[in-house]
């Protein structure tokens, strides 16, 4: 860390490189409020009270450094390589929370009592052990789990994660914007999704099952991007689709592959 960050007391935002050893002098930074850490080098030393989002890259063995902040809200945990959910967890009032490389059910009690606006998974590797990621059931079970009170989430985001069917826990994200289903397996789309009023953005890319699509998805009028990916447009045929969708919702974007975080 060069020298001169440490003359910068006022930072509200910084992020570290995955070289970077995190500073001990840090704490002292009491108007930080976002910090990234790319990946976690040797031992973390105390964090500023005043953080308000952490996000991690590499994830750290352990998570003890985000212990009793008291202004955390939003926590991204990088990949944790199928290491267990930690215990203290659920003592956090996040309202976003994001992880990669874990097990859903295994996070899903620490969940449930937070105030979450915003849930994301990705498994980007498959586990050291087979079935750690669960199947589509348990899936299923622990999303109905950690969302307990639906009602305020804005954007659920799942990829490589087993779920079909179609999660009925979703029908009851009233206030969801942002859905992204990728890589779970699904075999259909339900027709309640027009049932979703405040729905922007659609992602069910990778889900080479999907051979049609329910006409409802024209009824989701705060819709603007769908995303099909490369197999469900094949399947659908994309031709067909666009021309449908002109008719239909002008104002909608189509996309065969598109990238979103």
């Amino acid at each position: 860390m060069p020298d001169a960050v440490r003359a910068l007391p006022n930072l509200r935002a910084l992020s570290l490189g995955p070289t970077v050893r995190t500073p001990t002098w840090l704490a002292g930074f009491s108007r930080l409020v976002e910090l990234e850490l790319a990946r976690a080098v040797g031992e973390m030393p105390p964090l500023p009270a005043t953080l308000r989002i952490i996000r991690h890259g590499d994830g750290p063995p352990d998570l003890d450094h985000v212990r009793g902040l008291p202004h955390l809200a939003e926590l991204d945990i990088g990949d944790h390589r199928w290491r267990p959910c930690p215990m203290w967890l659920d003592e956090l009032r996040l309202r976003a929370f994001a992880a990669t490389n874990v097990s859903i059910p295994a996070f899903a009690e620490a969940l449930r009592g937070m105030p979450l606006i915003r849930l994301k998974f990705v498994r980007a590797v498959p586990p050291p052990q087979p079935g750690l990621e669960g199947d589509a059931i348990e899936n299923r079970r622990a999303l109905d789990r950690a969302l307990a009170d639906p009602r305020a989430l804005r954007a659920l985001d799942l990829q490589g994660y087993p779920l079909a069917p179609f999660p009925e826990v979703v029908r009851g994200l009233v206030q969801l914007r942002e859905l992204t289903l990728r890589d779970a397996g699904l075999q259909s789309l339900p027709a309640w999704l027009s049932e979703l009023r405040t729905l922007v953005l659609l992602v069910v890319a990778g889900n080479a099952d999907v051979v049609s699509l329910p006409p409802a998805i024209a009824a989701i009028t705060t819709l603007r991007i769908l995303d099909l990916g490369t197999e469900t447009c094949g399947q659908v045929g994309f031709s067909w689709l666009s021309s449908w969708l002109a008719q239909e919702r002008p104002d909608l974007h189509i996309f065969e592959d598109f990238y979103y975080h």
